[in-house]
């Protein structure tokens, strides 16, 4: 018995409490107190409260309260609790006693609570906290010992056998589980309550000395194998992120693959599967306590509600079988983890969480608590850990007949060889005897079926780009076959590193194909992988491509070039009738798209298209800007893009082509004006009279000067527009773009021949050209500046 005085508000004489017994039965701890508190007495405004609390070095567990009370305190409180969100927020105390006229001689509580059962309890120590709260305050009156052991009866009536447990790993939010309830008979003017015990959940390590000491305490039960254990939990908590304003799931949205492979990880193998049935699936999702409560409760709300809808569909669930809750502000989850992590703000912290209300000013308090400084550190380290869907999912194992034979030869060989044929479930045993005498000891064996699943990331991204892979890691228990379906009408873009491949993991590469850049109908492709166990399942999955821009090159122009990442234009702001052009080819599988910046730039015609292969004109105004960008994206992709700048140079010299009469900007070398255009294919005679007045054919210093001090300049302006039929004939030239000069050697006239490379030449005599006059070769006129 234990008799102590209490002070303040709550006035007594004495309070005596006598711990009666404790025992263990069907895997329950059951307490049975007695607490005489007819002494003790409160106003309308306070309340005290009497929790019994069991303890040992590394565990502690709250049992539920007793509760002595003024009415008016005890309306404050039920407000208050009406106001949580959650109803499991605060534990239901054991009996709530209001204080009025009608409570005396009703104050004798008969205290008999059952909760789960843990190791650690053998050991504990049984406490009694009081704790008086008035007006504003919660504040601990003391904690005293009822007994420093447990009073377990002398036989420990344990029903369950002790198991092992591994070293629980760091969550960020523990997990919680819905409690047993029981319900005391309502007796005199006590409140009715409902009781939870709070289960506590203990990670323990067994030490021989411990099994030792608990194994006589435990019944073992013989296994039952015709599938009893049917019902099974499991659960995830997942982090989404969600893009801004967006309540929706995006799978592919920065982490949240690798978080709904946690609940893939649990419903795939569940699908359509014969051998499970699906209870129930809860999804509860939460909200961290920042901003505006109503805006918090609409995101938990919605972003559950539609989470579930995702699984939904994604695994063909059946709706009913789907609860949705939330949680708006989740101040639980808070408490939990400044209890676990401890930072040296923890205590003031939660200490505002029990004197204020979320409508009470609570997030201000934390807002002006030591200059803001905790609240911010929450906001970072802690707020994003509580925006989190919780999912848990209980199914059933359908119950399976278990059936293997047994075959041998009916001798009495010494040795004798068994023949085991599987029909199905999961696992079986046999036993063998002795033939001669059964009575001897025989011998149990089980038989397992063997693992059929094949495992494989879902999807993998690959660029359609040369020389690019991704590898994939199958786990298979017999090994697998490898074979792609490429879609209907799909072409083959990427080769398997293997078709055959062998037990458990296995890295699976695809790498592109050498000649993508000419495949025109790249999809999204399946792999499938086959069982090499007969009856097997099959696992696909899906190899989707990522679509690049693979080239953009110069078809046309009228002196205009692409140079590298540069689109030289030349204009006349003089003839607002003159457009500069240049047309581009771009290759993109998927599609591309074109876009420009800058005043007078435009594109000529569709700025965007679908097929592989697109031309795009750029059009340059005679008011064009000097400069402005031309951005090309993948129409499916843009992450891919290719960015040019547009330089734009103002021609006041012209030319006026005497074949078409057309005018453009004449080209500019260091010493000389050049020709935009040709004037077509030529003898050398007619060469002589093509060029308009004040215009020339080169002369050889004309050509000397273009090989020895301009030999980039020429490349840029020979070679574009040139007719390719115009070609060189001798040894060294054939093949090169050939152009007339005005001179005639001894036996033939000059002429000079241009490709891209280091290769050039000028000849008098044509040595090196092969031609004569009579050749056929490019015209173009050039003009000293």
């Amino acid at each position: 018995m234990l008799l102590f005085p209490l002070s303040g508000t709550a006035a007594t004489k004495g309070i005596r409490i006598v711990p009666r017994s404790a025992w263990v039965k069907n895997d329950s701890l059951h307490l049975s107190i007695l607490m005489d508190l007819e002494d003790v007495q409160v106003n309308t405004y306070t309340a005290v409260t009497f929790t019994p609390v069991l303890k040992n070095k590394q565990s502690t567990l709250e049992l539920p309260a007793v509760i002595l009370t003024g009415g008016s305190r005890h309306r404050f409180d039920r407000r208050e609790q009406a106001l949580q969100t959650n109803k499991n927020r605060q534990a239901a105390p054991f009996l709530t006693i209001i204080e009025n006229r009608h409570t005396a001689g009703s104050k004798k509580v008969d205290y008999l609570i059952t909760v789960p059962y843990a190791a650690w309890m053998q050991q504990s120590s049984l406490l009694l906290r009081q704790d008086l709260k008035d007006c504003c305050d919660t504040q601990t009156l003391g904690i005293d010992t009822l007994r420093y052991r447990l009073p377990f009866a002398s036989a420990l009536h344990t029903e369950t056998a002790t198991v092992t447990k591994e070293q629980n790993e760091n969550k960020a939010i523990t997990k919680r589980v819905l409690p047993h309830t029981v319900r005391p008979a309502k007796t005199g003017n006590h409140a009715t309550p409902v009781l939870p015990a709070p289960q506590h959940i203990e990670k323990i390590v067994w030490s021989n000395s411990d099994l030792d000491l608990y194994i006589p305490m435990v019944s073992f039960l013989t296994p039952d194998l015709t599938g009893s254990d049917k019902h099974h939990t499991e659960s995830a908590i997942l982090y989404i992120d969600y893009p801004l304003g967006k309540d929706d799931i995006y799978p592919d949205y920065k982490d949240n693959r690798k978080e709904i492979d946690k609940i893939d990880r649990i419903l795939s193998p569940l699908s359509n599967n014969r051998f499970s049935t699906f209870e129930r699936i809860q999804v509860r999702g939460y909200s961290s306590p920042d901003g505006p409560y109503g805006e918090n409760e609409r995101l938990a709300q919605a972003r559950s509600r539609l989470f579930a809808g995702y699984i939904r569909d994604a695994y063909d669930l059946p709706r009913h079988r789907i609860e949705v809750s939330s949680v708006a502000e989740d101040w639980e989850g808070l408490k939990e983890l400044l209890q676990q992590t401890q930072p040296p703000y923890a205590d003031a912290v939660l200490r505002i969480i029990r004197k204020y209300g979320i409508f009470n000013g609570r997030e201000k308090q934390l807002m002006d608590l030591q200059g803001g400084m905790p609240y911010k550190d929450m906001l970072r380290r802690f707020f994003p850990k509580l925006r989190r869907i919780e999912v848990v999912v209980e199914y059933n194992i359908n119950e399976i007949d278990h059936q293997i034979t047994v075959t041998a030869d009916d001798d009495y060989a010494v040795e004798k060889t068994y023949v085991v044929t599987w029909k199905s479930g999961n696992s079986a045993t046999f036993q063998i005897a002795n033939k001669s005498d059964e009575t001897k000891a025989t011998t149990t064996y089980t038989v397992n079926a063997p693992a059929t699943t094949i495992t494989a990331t879902d999807n993998v991204n690959l660029n359609t780009l040369v020389n690019q892979n991704v590898t994939n890691t199958i786990n298979s228990p017999e090994g697998c076959t490898a074979s792609v379906n490429w879609g209907t009408g799909g072409q083959a873009w990427f080769n398997l590193s293997a078709t055959n491949l062998n037990a458990n993991n296995q890295a699976l590469k695809m790498t592109t194909v050498n000649d993508i850049a000419t495949k025109t109908n790249i999809q999204k492709a399946t792999v499938t992988l086959t069982n090499k166990i007969t009856g097997g399942a099959e696992k696909t999955f899906t190899v989707t491509p990522v679509y690049q821009i693979i080239s953009v090159e110069q078809t046309s122009s009228t002196g205009n070039n692409l140079n590298g990442t540069t689109i030289n234009m030349v204009k006349m702001s003089s003839n607002s009738g003159y457009h500069a052009q240049i047309t581009l080819k771009v290759v993109s599988p998927g599609g591309s798209k074109v876009s420009v910046s800058g005043t007078g730039l435009k594109i000529n015609g569709a700025a965007s298209s679908t097929a592989y292969t697109a031309s795009y004109t750029l059009d340059a105004a005679y008011n064009a800007a000097a400069s402005g960008t031309l951005t090309i994206t993948n129409y499916q992709n843009n992450g891919s893009t290719k960015t040019y700048t547009i330089s734009v140079k103002d021609q006041t010299v012209t030319y006026t082509s005497k074949s078409t009469g057309k005018t453009a900007p004449a080209l500019e070398m260091t010493k000389y004006w050049v020709a935009p255009v040709t004037e077509g294919l030529a003898n050398w005679n007619d060469a002589l009279t093509k060029c308009p007045e004040g215009w020339k054919l080169p002369t050889k210093n004309d050509f000397r000067e273009f090989v020895r001090n301009d030999k980039q300049n020429m490349i840029d302006k020979f070679l574009a527009g040139a007719d390719p039929a115009g070609k060189g004939l001798g040894s060294d030239a054939k093949g090169c773009i050939a152009y007339w000069g005005s001179e005639r050697g001894e036996s033939n006239p000059t002429v000079i021949t241009v490709e891209s490379s280091q290769w050039h030449w000028w000849s008098d005599n044509n040595v090196v050209c092969g031609c004569t006059a009579n050749s056929i070769v490019n015209v173009r006129c050039i003009k000293d500046k």
